[in-house]
Protein backbone atom coordinates (compact mmCIF):
# COMPACT_ATOMS: atom_id res chain seq x y z
CA UNK A 1 0.00 0.00 0.00
CA UNK A 2 1.43 3.66 -0.72
CA UNK A 3 3.04 5.60 1.94
CA UNK A 4 2.61 9.07 3.29
CA UNK A 5 -0.10 9.88 1.16
CA UNK A 6 -1.69 13.18 2.61
CA UNK A 7 -4.77 13.36 4.29
CA UNK A 8 -7.84 14.76 2.50
CA UNK A 9 -9.02 17.96 3.93
CA UNK A 10 -12.66 16.59 3.48
CA UNK A 11 -12.50 13.96 5.68
CA UNK A 12 -12.58 14.28 9.97
CA UNK A 13 -9.69 12.19 11.41
CA UNK A 14 -10.98 11.08 15.30
CA UNK A 15 -8.80 12.35 17.71
CA UNK A 16 -8.31 12.34 21.89
CA UNK A 17 -9.95 16.11 22.00
CA UNK A 18 -12.66 18.13 22.50
CA UNK A 19 -13.94 18.06 19.33
CA UNK A 20 -12.88 15.99 15.97
CA UNK A 21 -10.11 18.34 14.23
CA UNK A 22 -10.14 18.05 10.44
CA UNK A 23 -7.17 16.45 8.89
CA UNK A 24 -4.97 18.63 7.27
CA UNK A 25 -4.13 18.24 3.42
CA UNK A 26 -0.43 18.26 4.32
CA UNK A 27 -0.10 15.42 7.60
CA UNK A 28 0.87 12.02 6.00
CA UNK A 29 -0.82 9.34 6.63
CA UNK A 30 1.00 6.02 7.02
CA UNK A 31 -1.42 4.30 4.34
CA UNK A 32 -3.92 5.20 2.98
CA UNK A 33 -7.22 4.97 4.66
CA UNK A 34 -9.86 7.32 5.10
CA UNK A 35 -10.87 7.75 8.64
CA UNK A 36 -14.46 7.95 9.19
CA UNK A 37 -16.04 11.44 9.20
CA UNK A 38 -18.17 12.21 12.83
CA UNK A 39 -21.32 14.02 12.75
CA UNK A 40 -20.54 17.70 12.64
CA UNK A 41 -22.59 18.39 15.27
CA UNK A 42 -20.91 16.34 17.73
CA UNK A 43 -17.98 16.71 20.02
CA UNK A 44 -15.70 12.63 19.25
CA UNK A 45 -13.40 12.21 21.96
CA UNK A 46 -11.45 9.20 23.45
CA UNK A 47 -10.60 7.62 20.17
CA UNK A 48 -9.78 3.60 20.66
CA UNK A 49 -7.99 1.37 17.30
CA UNK A 50 -7.61 -2.24 17.08
CA UNK A 51 -6.23 -4.16 14.10
CA UNK A 52 -6.78 -7.68 13.22
CA UNK A 53 -4.25 -10.07 11.52
CA UNK A 54 -6.63 -10.40 8.03
CA UNK A 55 -5.67 -6.50 8.20
CA UNK A 56 -9.31 -5.58 9.31
CA UNK A 57 -9.26 -2.77 11.79
CA UNK A 58 -11.79 -1.17 13.89
CA UNK A 59 -12.30 2.68 15.47
CA UNK A 60 -14.22 3.34 18.90
CA UNK A 61 -14.89 6.67 20.81
CA UNK A 62 -17.43 9.02 22.32
CA UNK A 63 -19.89 10.96 21.37
CA UNK A 64 -21.01 13.97 23.00
CA UNK A 65 -24.13 15.19 21.16
CA UNK A 66 -24.70 19.10 21.53
CA UNK A 67 -28.09 18.96 21.62
CA UNK A 68 -28.58 16.78 24.38
CA UNK A 69 -25.68 18.22 27.01
CA UNK A 70 -24.51 15.24 29.77
CA UNK A 71 -25.11 12.74 27.10
CA UNK A 72 -22.89 10.96 25.75
CA UNK A 73 -22.36 7.46 23.45
CA UNK A 74 -19.89 4.82 21.73
CA UNK A 75 -19.94 4.86 18.05
CA UNK A 76 -17.79 2.28 15.88
CA UNK A 77 -16.38 2.51 12.45
CA UNK A 78 -14.84 -0.76 10.18
CA UNK A 79 -12.26 -1.32 7.53
CA UNK A 80 -12.90 -4.20 5.91
CA UNK A 81 -10.05 -6.80 5.06
CA UNK A 82 -8.00 -5.24 1.65
CA UNK A 83 -10.31 -2.31 2.18
CA UNK A 84 -8.70 1.40 2.52
CA UNK A 85 -11.83 3.08 3.76
CA UNK A 86 -13.71 2.68 7.00
CA UNK A 87 -17.06 2.57 6.68
CA UNK A 88 -20.22 4.72 8.08
CA UNK A 89 -20.35 4.99 12.19
CA UNK A 90 -22.30 2.60 13.81
CA UNK A 91 -23.69 3.09 17.71
CA UNK A 92 -22.56 0.96 19.99
CA UNK A 93 -23.82 2.17 23.22
CA UNK A 94 -27.01 4.66 23.22
CA UNK A 95 -28.96 7.11 25.61
CA UNK A 96 -26.77 7.29 28.93
CA UNK A 97 -23.66 8.45 29.85
CA UNK A 98 -20.55 6.57 28.48
CA UNK A 99 -16.71 6.71 28.32
CA UNK A 100 -13.59 5.39 27.71
CA UNK A 101 -14.26 3.35 24.98
CA UNK A 102 -11.34 0.70 23.80
CA UNK A 103 -11.16 -2.24 21.47
CA UNK A 104 -9.57 -5.51 20.27
CA UNK A 105 -9.84 -7.34 17.58
CA UNK A 106 -9.84 -10.99 17.57
CA UNK A 107 -9.48 -14.16 15.22
CA UNK A 108 -11.45 -13.72 11.84
CA UNK A 109 -12.26 -10.40 12.42
CA UNK A 110 -14.70 -10.21 15.69
CA UNK A 111 -14.75 -6.96 17.43
CA UNK A 112 -14.89 -6.78 21.23
CA UNK A 113 -15.92 -2.97 22.50
CA UNK A 114 -15.58 -2.36 26.39
CA UNK A 115 -16.06 0.87 28.11
CA UNK A 116 -17.43 2.31 31.74
CA UNK A 117 -21.27 3.80 31.52
CA UNK A 118 -23.04 5.24 34.50
CA UNK A 119 -25.97 2.81 35.63
CA UNK A 120 -28.16 3.55 38.25
CA UNK A 121 -25.58 5.46 41.07
CA UNK A 122 -22.34 3.92 39.89
CA UNK A 123 -20.04 3.43 37.00
CA UNK A 124 -20.43 0.17 35.39
CA UNK A 125 -18.11 -1.52 32.99
CA UNK A 126 -20.36 -2.64 29.65
CA UNK A 127 -19.24 -4.67 26.40
CA UNK A 128 -20.58 -5.84 23.28
CA UNK A 129 -19.11 -7.69 20.05
CA UNK A 130 -19.37 -7.70 16.58
CA UNK A 131 -19.33 -11.36 14.99
CA UNK A 132 -17.14 -10.91 11.86
CA UNK A 133 -18.78 -10.04 8.60
CA UNK A 134 -21.09 -8.14 10.91
CA UNK A 135 -22.67 -4.53 10.61
CA UNK A 136 -23.69 -4.11 13.83
CA UNK A 137 -22.63 -4.97 17.21
CA UNK A 138 -24.61 -6.85 19.91
CA UNK A 139 -26.76 -5.68 22.61
CA UNK A 140 -24.15 -4.36 25.90
CA UNK A 141 -23.83 -6.20 28.73
CA UNK A 142 -22.53 -5.38 32.29
CA UNK A 143 -19.45 -7.44 33.23
CA UNK A 144 -18.55 -5.73 36.60
CA UNK A 145 -20.51 -6.30 40.03
CA UNK A 146 -23.96 -3.91 40.29
CA UNK A 147 -23.96 -1.35 42.59
CA UNK A 148 -19.62 -1.30 42.93
CA UNK A 149 -18.62 1.70 40.60
CA UNK A 150 -15.81 0.60 38.23
CA UNK A 151 -13.59 2.40 35.91
CA UNK A 152 -10.57 2.44 33.43
CA UNK A 153 -11.68 -0.88 31.40
CA UNK A 154 -9.15 -2.51 29.01
CA UNK A 155 -9.67 -5.46 26.84
CA UNK A 156 -7.29 -7.74 25.09
CA UNK A 157 -8.15 -10.64 22.70
CA UNK A 158 -5.81 -13.82 22.40
CA UNK A 159 -4.59 -15.91 18.69
CA UNK A 160 -7.27 -18.39 20.11
CA UNK A 161 -9.85 -16.05 20.39
CA UNK A 162 -10.09 -16.15 24.36
CA UNK A 163 -11.50 -12.04 25.27
CA UNK A 164 -10.20 -10.50 28.87
CA UNK A 165 -11.69 -7.86 30.14
CA UNK A 166 -9.75 -5.53 33.24
CA UNK A 167 -10.62 -2.73 34.96
CA UNK A 168 -10.79 -1.37 38.49
CA UNK A 169 -13.47 -1.13 41.19
CA UNK A 170 -13.38 -0.37 45.03
CA UNK A 171 -14.15 -2.65 47.90
CA UNK A 172 -14.32 -0.50 50.68
CA UNK A 173 -11.70 2.26 50.27
CA UNK A 174 -9.62 -0.19 48.24
CA UNK A 175 -8.71 0.06 44.84
CA UNK A 176 -9.20 -3.61 43.27
CA UNK A 177 -8.58 -5.29 39.81
CA UNK A 178 -10.66 -7.30 38.08
CA UNK A 179 -11.61 -9.30 35.66
CA UNK A 180 -13.80 -11.29 33.66
CA UNK A 181 -13.30 -13.82 30.58
CA UNK A 182 -15.04 -14.79 27.60
CA UNK A 183 -13.88 -18.06 26.66
CA UNK A 184 -13.10 -19.12 22.74
CA UNK A 185 -16.62 -19.54 21.14
CA UNK A 186 -18.48 -18.67 24.38
CA UNK A 187 -21.38 -15.52 23.74
CA UNK A 188 -20.95 -14.16 27.38
CA UNK A 189 -18.24 -13.82 30.29
CA UNK A 190 -17.93 -15.51 33.11
CA UNK A 191 -18.04 -13.54 36.30
CA UNK A 192 -15.65 -10.85 37.60
CA UNK A 193 -12.80 -12.11 40.02
CA UNK A 194 -10.60 -10.08 41.58
CA UNK A 195 -7.05 -10.11 40.38
CA UNK A 196 -5.34 -7.91 43.00
CA UNK A 197 -4.98 -8.45 47.04
CA UNK A 198 -7.19 -5.54 49.40
CA UNK A 199 -5.18 -3.41 51.49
Amino acid sequence: MASGLAAPAAHSAVAGSESAPRASSTQALPVDWILPASPVQAGATDPSLSIGEDGSATVVWKRSDSDAPGVTAIQAAFKEPGSHEFGIPVEVAVGGNASNPTVATGPGGTATVVWMSYVGSAWTIQAATREPGGTTFGTPVSLSPAGSSALFPRVATGSDGTTTVVWTTFEGNDAVVMSATRAPGAESFSSPVSLSATG
